[in-house]
């Protein structure tokens, strides 16, 4: 790769220039000279700043002799974040080539994920997909996909969080190294969190089989002018995971006991999805560390969700059964489909400002959102026009006003 990653490097701003990682498979081409290449793959990326990179490439080998390269655009002009972008790279094989190596460079405080591999020849006989391996890293790991230059701080896996097709997706996380992340022990686990700016603190909870990043557009907002305490609860992101059955009430004791060591006093809660649930108990269960909730796309029992993402969990959880009975993907489904069970009318124990919030085309049914607004007392409800369950990152910044307004009349 050393060929690919000198011109990836003297292409990047002097501030950004190091050597990137990357990753690679290789793949016999020998039967294919002078024949043209297609290679495509989907890229997601979460970038904290705009030095931030990723690119594909295909090296040519003659025997172990690099004789070219091409290389995928490095600007990011194009490139859509929190979104997936079919990324592609074409060329003409050097007829002294023999095989291929063919994969991706990162570099810089970004997550990216990659899924949907492909490679493929044309020739005079047609098209051809060569049979490159663990294309949709659906797999326990990221073999035979190889790595290099991978930096302290940078973590590659496989992951659920983001997956274009399927289930799973590869993770760069080039953000595992913040400054502002430590490690809380908090019964019996390791909660990851990120502090960051100054003001009044804000508690931020993620959904079920997310993190922390999934927030980054309320972070990069809210931290001019608050203190944003951004979680990654217990078994997801960086947090550890013990065998204690995962329960919505779990969650909110974890988040309770992490108050208390972080010494905030009351904090503005904003949760979103499993977040949310998470928030309105604490609310409910801890008064006295609440002074308000914005609850996103929040449930209190199962048949607050719509029939098709039930049926779909139900599916997936037949096949983690078979495969990783105990892993936190099959848990966190169980716990979905069995939990929560609130009570309505325990709600009216609730008296800090809460906003309901939910997409007019969320997986929560609009019933069952209006049902939790009417419950507690003095809480307001919103339904955002348009948007779905997703909106926190699908339209963020009208998430951000919906917040602010609230936090403002409150």
């Amino acid at each position: 790769m050393k060929h690919f990653l000198l011109a990836f490097f003297l292409s990047l701003p002097a501030a950004a220039q190091m050597k990137p990682a990357y990753f690679y498979q290789s793949i016999d081409v020998s039967a294919y000279p002078g024949a043209s290449f297609t290679f495509e793959m989907q890229v997601y990326g979460e970038r904290e700043d705009e030095e931030s990179r990723t690119a594909l490439t295909v090296i040519e080998y003659a025997g172990n002799r690099s004789v070219g390269s091409a290389q995928g655009g490095v600007t990011m002009d194009h490139f859509r974040e929190n979104e997936w972008n079919r990324l592609s790279l074409s060329g003409t094989i050097d007829k002294r080539c023999t095989r291929l190596e063919v994969g991706a460079v990162f570099d810089g405080r970004a997550v990216f994920y990659y899924d949907d591999i492909v490679l493929k020849i044309q020739d005079k006989s047609g098209t051809h997909v060569l049979p490159l391996e663990n294309t949709g890293f659906e797999g326990p790991d990221i073999k035979p996909w190889q790595l290099g230059n991978t930096p302290k701080g940078t973590q590659v896996s496989v992951t659920n969080l983001q997956a274009a097709t399927g289930k799973q997706s590869l993770m760069a996380d080039g953000m595992t190294d913040s400054p502002s992340g430590q490690f809380a022990d908090v019964n019996g686990v390791k909660i990851y969190y990120e502090i960051s700016g100054e003001g009044a603190p804000v508690l931020l909870l993620h959904g079920a089989l997310e993190n922390h990043h999934r927030f980054e557009h309320q972070i990069h907002v809210w931290t001019k002018n608050r203190k944003v305490i951004a979680v990654d609860t217990r078994g997801h992101g960086k947090s550890t995971l013990d065998t204690t059955t995962l329960t919505y009430e779990l969650y909110a004791k974890d988040m309770s006991a992490l108050l208390d060591l972080l010494q905030t006093g009351p904090v503005d809660i904003v949760g979103w999805s499993d977040g949310g649930i998470t928030g309105i108990l604490m609310a409910r269960d801890y008064p006295e560390k609440v002074k308000s909730v914005v609850a996103m796309g929040a449930n209190l029992s199962n048949d607050g969700i719509v029939d098709s993402l039930n049926k779909e969990m139900r599916f997936r959880l037949r096949q983690l059964e078979k495969t990783d009975p105990n892993g936190l993907e099959a848990r966190v489904n169980r716990c979905m489909l069995t939990e929560p069970n609130i009570d309505p009318a325990s709600l009216s124990k609730i008296h800090c400002p809460v906003l309901v919030i939910a997409g007019e085309k969320d997986v929560i049914l609009e019933s069952h959102t209006r049902l939790i607004a009417a419950s507690i007392p003095g809480s307001r409800l919103l339904i955002l026009k348009g948007q779905t369950h997703d909106a926190p990152i699908e339209a963020p910044y009208v998430f951000i006003k919906a917040v602010e307004d609230f936090w403002k009349q409150k």
